[in-house]
């Protein structure tokens, strides 16, 4: 198959990319500045295209017809965010998705769509699936936005599905850098009680089931991608803290912790999600490389 990615420069994209290019598909990236992945493989094509403009989506596939088109879009920062920075990530779900469901659309390419499993709302000890409701928060609105860009693409005809990623840790991650940084500094990391559930990836584990659903094609599906085993957030932070060889996790109350990061980022960190890998099991006969953190973190901040 000739495969489209958008994003091809991010964390997910080095990990799905080699392994496109080793099942014999030809891929082709969208990127903004390929400069990003100085060691892209050569085999795969890059396209300047800033998906957000819908001419230049136009124009990187004029003439081109891909057998699937798979959007692992984001403008998250590389470093500390700062005021506003949701602004270009919120750009990019919304506009970059409906412009690329739409070239979807018109090429008749399979598309796959890489959401996030913070869509769902909190559920406590509750398993989250497929079908469990939205969460109220607008750090995640533009998500569901776009998960609804989709839906609305695939009821009129388009194929493909919706994976919903959980945390994706990964030594380019920011967010598994900040979190080694504030264990390592001593800093509060741990908000609460550290009783509600975390929910993990590797991204080796999101490119295979990448591979999967372009292999068996669901039709109108979604499907969580995360590893066998939900841990508490405190019990987590405890076991790194550990093998990085550093003191335990220091713990900020949530109203205090509000007061830095704001309130909608403390109840983001806060929710339980324990996120069930069920149905990516049994409909797609996926399986994570990485059934637990634990197996995934060792050597992921060196």
């Amino acid at each position: 198959m000739e495969i489209w990615i958008a994003g091809a420069t991010g964390v997910l994209a080095r990990q799905a990319v080699p392994m496109l290019l080793a099942a014999g598909h030809t891929v082709v990236g969208l990127a903004r500045d390929a400069s990003k992945w100085p060691g892209a493989p050569p085999a795969m094509r890059f396209v300047p295209c800033d998906v957000t403009v819908a001419g230049q989506v136009i124009k990187a596939f004029s003439g081109e017809k891909p057998d699937a088109i798979i959007n692992l879009a984001t403008s998250l920062p590389s470093e500390r965010p700062k005021h506003g920075y949701l602004v270009a990530h919120d750009l990019v779900r919304r506009e970059g998705t409906r412009n690329l469901a739409e070239a979807a659309l018109l090429a008749d390419a399979y598309f796959v769509h890489l959401s996030s499993h913070f869509v769902a709302a909190p559920q406590g000890d509750n398993w989250i699936t497929e079908d469990s409701p939205f969460a109220h928060t607008t750090l995640m609105d533009s998500a569901i936005d776009a998960e609804r860009i989709v839906q609305k693409a695939l009821n009129q005809g388009m194929p493909g599905c919706l994976l919903r990623a959980a945390t994706v840790y990964s030594a380019d991650s920011t967010q598994t850098k900040a979190i080694v940084h504030g264990l390592k500094t001593g800093m509060p990391i741990l908000i609460g009680s550290g009783r509600n559930f975390w929910s993990f990836i590797h991204p080796y584990d999101v490119a295979t089931a990448i591979l999967r659903v372009l292999e068996a094609r669901p039709a109108g599906e979604s499907f969580c991608i995360t590893d066998d085993h939900p841990e508490h957030m405190g019990e987590c932070l405890t076991w790194l803290a550990k093998e990085l060889h550093v003191h335990p996790p220091k713990a900020i109350a949530p109203f205090l912790a509000k007061l830095a990061i704001g309130g909608d980022m403390v109840d983001l960190m806060t929710g339980s999600r324990r996120v069930s890998n069920a149905k990516a099991k049994g409909m797609l006969g996926w399986t994570p490389r990485y059934p637990s953190y634990k197996d995934g973190f060792p050597g992921t901040w060196i």
